[in-house]
């Protein structure tokens, strides 16, 4: 098919009333089934992915990085981690409710007002109202140090992809902050090589 697509004479047949084309699908080929990629790679978007497929062959497909990709900044997230992590959140968050209950209800019992119980149960409270508030993620530490795919490729972090993996590779920063106790607090061109004195001086001091 690929030399027809070239219109190579030997393989773009003319077709005649009553012939059949039949373009077969790849087994275990899942199109309903994708990997988001985002950000500093030279294809971003969805791909549809062969059963064991690893992610270096999703990044190979995309183009690989482009040359602003800060690969040690990279976020990859898995949706079946996400749901282990919500559940691991939830089981915490029963758990702690429980404690406060007891908690209240031991200070209940025994009339105590004192200080330190007073704040252990507002801590509890903040404990809770915390994790209430917190949103899991999903995300899996991956390293992705090199530039070369085939340096990652194989190695322990080149994972089987799931339907619904995301990887977001953001763009090299070329600035760097200095904040705080400084005479003039700002963001600075970063040059390479330069150490903290640099860029102390360029603000002013501390």
């Amino acid at each position: 098919i690929s030399k027809a697509m070239d219109e190579d004479p030997l393989h773009n047949l003319s077709l005649e009333p009553d012939d059949y084309l039949s373009v077969r699908s790849i087994p275990d080929w899942y199109k309903r089934q994708t990997v988001t990629l985002s950000g500093e790679v030279k294809f971003p978007g969805e791909y549809s992915f062969v059963s064991g497929e690893k992610l270096s062959s999703i990044l190979a497909r995309a183009g690989g990085f482009s040359e602003y990709a800060y690969l040690k900044g990279s976020f990859f997230t898995r949706e079946s981690v996400k749901k282990l992590q919500q559940q691991r959140l939830d089981d915490l968050l029963k758990e702690q409710e429980v404690h406060l209950l007891e908690q209240a209800s031991e200070s209940s019992e025994k009339k105590t007002t004192s200080n330190f119980s007073t704040e252990s149960l507002a801590l509890r409270r903040e404990l809770i109202r915390k994790l209430r508030l917190a949103q899991v993620s999903g995300r899996v530490i991956i390293k992705l140090d090199k530039s070369d795919i085939q340096d990652f490729k194989n190695s322990k972090y080149d994972l089987a992809v799931d339907n619904g993996d995301t990887l977001a590779i953001p763009r090299r920063n070329e600035t760097v902050a200095v904040l705080g106790e400084v005479y003039n607090p700002n963001s600075l061109v970063w040059v390479k090589g330069k150490e903290v004195s640099y860029y102390l001086s360029k603000v002013g001091g501390y």
